[in-house]
């Protein structure tokens, strides 16, 4: 996701977030400025701990 890589890299005109204060953005975001189906894919693809909620298994099964 081109926003996780924007908020957690150091820019000229900003600092980089820490990967936890990028995700929870993202997160807060769900249904606003992001599809909710691409947050979860994202999250599924990214973190372990999301793996194991439910729907991870369906998104990594379709590749989406």
């Amino acid at each position: 996701m081109d926003v996780f890589d924007a908020l957690t890299s150091r820019r000229p005109y900003k600092d980089s977030w820490s990967v936890e204060r990028a995700l929870s953005f993202i997160n807060e975001q769900k249904g606003n400025h992001f599809d909710p189906s691409i947050v979860l894919s994202f999250f599924c693809h990214s973190d372990d701990k999301a793996a194991q909620k439910k729907g991870c298994d369906t998104i990594r099964s379709t590749g989406i």
